[in-house]
């Protein structure tokens, strides 16, 4: 908390904005833009990866994780 973005791209408008945050990039999409784009079934024939089973992560939210 409390670090300010590198950089910021698309904040003029308002369907696809992007935040520089170094170590991660950050792609925010309005609901016209995610259906026009469609990345969830860009590659929809790609195997599905269970990214917390293989991080040995469980399947929590974040509000449990801060009580």
């Amino acid at each position: 908390s409390g670090h300010a973005p590198l950089s910021t791209s698309g904040m003029e408008g308002d369907s696809w904005i992007l935040v520089d945050l170094i170590d991660v990039i950050v792609h925010l999409f309005s609901t016209q833009a995610r259906l026009y784009y469609d990345f969830e079934n860009l590659w929809g024939d790609a195997r599905r990866v269970d990214w917390q089973a293989e991080a040995g992560q469980t399947n929590t939210s974040a509000t449990d994780s801060e009580s």
